[in-house]
């Protein structure tokens, strides 16, 4: 991914929701062996073992790897005025038990929220020290649409939805994720338990259960990037 990409990213995330949210990403084909080299030495003696488990053709290995450089560059970038920072390979990824992403040091969680998404192509990682309610997604503009997105909603959704365009139906889908992950759950194929409740230029609003997000997009040339940031 372009340094203009992540500019025009970071700067909207800052006009968006104030400072305190940090993003980066890499794109997963034709990895330069130095990022490759630079991610490797970012990994905690725990992740080591963890990469050494995956096969070598496993098609999520290189996803896995970037992802937890991103998300500890996001991190050391956002102590840049806090004197200073651990080594990347103090920091560890974990999850818990709903899957969900979260930092720590020396097995102590840190405070700063962290959401993950990935694409065949790409990876992002974000993290957030203003709420612990934060959910990111990315999606390709060009990804074919195809017969699973009419499955995405329930029949209420694609009534609302019926007049919208194929970008503004993954815009959408990207909500759902964006606020499933902020919510710690993810979607786990509920797809129609998050539902799309108001939609609109600004912001669209999903609903699950009692509780309501706002996800707001950010649209370039070639990507969709929802944010939930409650």
């Amino acid at each position: 991914m372009s340094e203009s990409f992540h500019k025009t990213l970071n700067n909207w995330l800052k006009d968006q929701f104030g400072t305190g949210l940090h993003a980066r990403g890499f794109a997963i084909q034709n990895l330069p062996e130095d990022t490759k080299a630079k991610a490797l030495q970012s990994l905690s003696p725990q992740e080591q073992t963890q990469w050494q488990d995956f096969s070598d053709l496993h098609k999520r290995r290189e996803q896995w790897l970037l992802a937890r450089l991103a998300a500890k560059i996001c991190y050391t970038d956002s102590l840049q005025d806090q004197g200073t920072r651990p080594s990347l390979s103090q920091i560890e990824i974990i999850k818990n038990q709903s899957g969900k992403p979260f930092l720590q040091i020396n097995k102590k969680p840190l405070a700063t929220a962290l959401s993950i998404t990935h694409t065949d192509e790409y990876v992002v990682a974000a993290t957030s020290q203003n709420t612990n309610k934060f959910g990111i997604d990315l999606e390709i503009k060009t990804r074919p649409i195809g017969d699973w997105i009419g499955r995405a909603f329930s029949r209420k959704e694609s009534q609302m939805l019926k007049d919208c365009s194929p970008t503004q139906l993954l815009r959408c889908w990207t909500a759902k994720e964006a606020a499933s992950k902020a919510f710690g759950t993810g979607l786990h194929g509920r797809w129609h338990a998050w539902q799309v409740a108001e939609f609109d230029s600004d912001q669209i609003i999903i609903k699950f259960e009692d509780h309501e997000f706002k996800v707001r997009t950010l649209e370039t040339e070639a990507f969709l990037f929802s944010v939930c940031g409650e």
